[in-house]
């Protein structure tokens, strides 16, 4: 089978990154894999094997994205391929065209976000463009790969059929063994509104008032940065907050965590709650993505509403405090060889 894949991920292009790498084990499923990846680099095309990487740059995101299209035609001039694009807003309308126009045998939507979450829609009046895309184009894709089962059943309410969606999220491969320190609350996130930090940055201030000599680090990078560091400032955090910027490698702060925060409005699956999880940190997160789920209210973590700081402090308490105490239950997850099986199979299918 021959797959093209349209992206906005500029970390496509960084030869030693997770995405490249991820990218080249994907190109090992297929007879070849094109990957088109929308965004304003101009780069030249990159060829691994049976990988390719294109380019459809632009400084303007439609020419950016008529480019992947016209890219896209380009390489479908001989042979049965498979379109998966990454959302289903704007590179879904690219999909969706190609397989309305018979250019591909079947086209992939995937689902990373949970879009039909109101506070997605009130975000910006993008989203709320977005979310009209969504509706009309997904019920028309041959195959849609969610995340979480939490997206799997919005899909369902707005009806696309159960039989076409397949609950499928990015592997998280198993951590080293490493002693736990504990010394710190940790956020692993981008900077972005969606994410909702400035609720945490409140919370946090709450939590000094009887725990005063608690700190916590933000590791990330994003949008908002400098509103989130003008939020510190304002409620004299300066030395109780500290951030981090962009880390390639987790696993170090991950350890040396009391906790994790993830206070999220909404969350497609939360790979930094499924990571923490995995090497015994306790988790406070807000209802979204993969809480309910893989984060267990009262067993590894604490599930709080959303947009609640004072619901965030009082969870946080009871970490600090010892009032809550970590199970040791037995989470299974998926083998890299059964994930990348699972990844096939989706493609094959349509």
């Amino acid at each position: 089978m021959k797959v093209i894949m349209i992206s906005t991920d500029s970390r496509i292009w960084e030869e030693s990154s997770q995405v490249r790498k991820r990218m080249r084990e994907y190109a090992g499923l297929f007879e070849k894999l094109v990957v088109i990846v929308v965004g304003r680099e101009k780069q030249a095309a990159v060829e691994e094997g049976n990988l390719k990487i294109e380019a459809a740059g632009s400084r303007w995101r439609l020419v950016a994205l008529w480019r992947a299209y016209g890219a896209a035609w380009r390489v479908v001039g001989s042979g049965e391929w498979v379109v998966s694009t990454q959302d289903l807003f704007e590179t879904g309308v690219v999909g969706w065209l190609l397989r309305r126009r018979r250019l591909v045998a079947g086209w992939q939507a995937q689902v990373h976000t949970d879009f039909l979450s109101p506070y997605f829609k009130r975000e910006s009046w993008k989203n709320a463009v977005r979310v009209w895309i969504a509706r009309r184009i997904l019920p028309k894709a041959d195959g849609v790969r969610a995340v979480s089962e939490r997206i799997k059943r919005s899909l369902i309410k707005i009806g696309v059929a159960e039989s076409k969606i397949s609950v499928l999220p990015i592997f998280v491969p198993e951590p080293e063994a490493r002693a736990r320190k504990g010394e710190y609350i940790l956020i692993l996130s981008r900077l972005t509104k969606e994410k909702n930090l400035g609720m945490a940055i409140e919370a946090m201030a709450q939590v000094l008032k009887e725990w005063p000599e608690e700190r916590m680090m933000v590791v990330g990078e994003g949008g908002e940065r400098e509103t989130l560091e003008s939020k510190v400032k304002s409620l004299k955090l300066k030395d109780k907050v500290v951030f981090k910027g962009w880390q390639e490698e987790t696993g170090e702060w991950l350890v040396g965590a009391k906790m994790l925060l993830v206070t999220s409005n909404y969350e497609g699956y939360g790979m930094a709650a499924i990571e923490a999880v995995r090497v015994g940190v306790p988790v406070v997160m807000t209802e979204v993505g993969v809480a309910g789920e893989i984060v267990k209210d009262g067993e590894n973590g604490l599930v709080v509403p959303v947009g609640d700081s004072r619901a965030v402090a009082e969870a946080m308490k009871k970490i600090l405090g010892g009032e809550f105490k970590l199970a040791k239950t037995d989470y299974r997850f998926r083998s890299k060889k059964d994930y990348l099986e699972r990844f096939r199979e989706n493609l094959e299918l349509m």
